[in-house]
């Protein structure tokens, strides 16, 4: 009761709380209607008639609670209890122990208001323990006021009392271990979503150095092969279709891209519109990078061949691959990035910007590290923007066969 759609999750807990303890209490006190029959004494259908009502007074709390005043219905139900176990115990005495139930007051305002209220939880709490010594220090073992029990009801509800202080007790303990537990399992999934996250941006190498402390990461490589690749007349593209079929399908090949780089153990860097950048012999160093990029670039190739756009047009791409040093780090301090620099990017990048359509383009770096099993055509000399002169070659699509 009370729990509505827009009332936050955090809240929930502590209005069910008030719920429950308050039907609970309700429910102790019909306990005690019978033992009022045992009173020898006419007094005991008055204070039938008052339990009755005191029962009305926490049910206010339910009232409360489904119109919405949470923080009323709680000081509401720990201040009737205070009044509730203080008037009884200087009713009928110390021996029916019933003032041990104020020691509930140090355990039940901390569950009901949690850690937004600590005001009303400290003032509940020094309350209870206050009245409670002054009961244990000056209270009276028979009655004070009101009538003498027979010895059967002063048995009975000295038992009453004692079975129900501890159901209370283990009421709270049991709700607390319980909301606990489920914290601890919230918290769990909750660390496994955002490891499965911070995986997804940073490699597993980097990631578990970030979650150990260390700030600065910054790793020399002396041999890595570095692989571009660009979707061929993207911008003729992108007008031929709307945002959500280009978005799409840039989603659907780069998906295969990723498949591609995790099966020959590829490090993804980074894509910036329609480009792809992965890297072979990082974050973990491997002697065959080049081979692995090679295989990479082959088969990214054949999936974008594989791949129409909406109106049936294939997609075409350029690769381009170069081998040799690189600086790898993590940079920034929100939405960080592994990233890479040096001549070697640099180049890499060249490879692709000055290949051709559905052609692996490669420097002569790259083309002596792989095997016999790569076929490769010279292109022969071109001018690189930025570097000059060099030599270059093409990457075929299919392997050798090996005896």
């Amino acid at each position: 009761m009370g729990v509505f759609a827009d009332v936050p999750a955090f809240d929930v807990k502590y209005i069910r709380l008030t719920n429950i303890v308050s039907l609970f209490i309700s429910l102790a006190l019909l306990i005690y209607l019978p033992i009022f029959l045992l009173l020898d004494h006419p007094a005991g259908r008055i204070y039938m008639i008052i339990n009755l009502f005191e029962i009305a007074l926490f049910i206010v709390c339910l009232w409360l609670n489904k119109n919405r005043h949470y923080q009323l219905a709680t000081n509401w139900m720990i201040f009737m209890a205070l009044v509730l176990i203080t008037s009884a115990s200087a009713t009928f005495g110390n021996a029916t122990g019933v003032y041990y139930y104020l020691c509930t007051l140090a355990v039940a305002p901390v569950l009901l208001f949690g850690h937004r209220h600590r005001i009303s939880v400290w003032l509940f709490a020094i309350a209870g323990l206050v009245i409670f010594l002054l009961f244990q220090r000056f209270g009276q073992l028979t009655p004070a006021i009101g009538p003498p029990f027979s010895a059967i009801a002063e048995q009975w509800f000295y038992y009453c009392n004692l079975t129900g202080l501890f159901c209370v007790l283990f009421s709270l303990a049991f709700y607390a271990n319980s909301t606990a537990a489920q914290t601890e399992v919230e918290l769990d999934s909750e660390r496994e979503r955002s490891e499965r996250l911070l995986l997804n941006i940073l490699p597993e190498p980097i990631a578990n150095r970030l979650k150990s402390g260390q700030e600065s990461i910054v790793d020399a490589f002396a041999e890595v092969t570095v692989l571009f690749a660009d979707i061929s007349d993207f911008s003729g593209l992108a007008k031929q279709l709307s945002p959500t079929e280009l978005v799409e399908l840039l989603n659907q090949l780069f998906s295969k891209y990723d498949e591609i780089a995790e099966n020959h153990g590829l490090e993804k860097i980074k894509t910036i519109g329609d480009a792809y950048m992965a890297a072979a012999g990082l974050p973990q160093p491997r002697k065959d990078h080049a081979h692995a990029a090679a295989a990479m670039a082959i088969e990214m190739l054949a999936a974008t061949q594989q791949t129409k756009t909406p109106n049936g047009v294939p997609l075409k791409i350029r690769i381009g691959l170069n081998s040799g040093p690189v600086v790898a780090g993590v940079i920034g301090k929100k939405r960080f990035i592994y990233d890479l620099w040096g001549d070697t990017v640099n180049l890499a990048s060249r490879m692709e910007s000055h290949g051709s359509s559905d052609q692996i383009h490669m420097t002569t770096t790259t083309r002596n590290l792989l095997n016999p099993t790569f076929t490769t055509v010279e292109r022969g000399e071109i001018d690189i923007k930025g570097i000059g002169s060099m030599r270059t070659w093409f990457l075929e699509p299919k392997l050798k066969a090996t005896l």
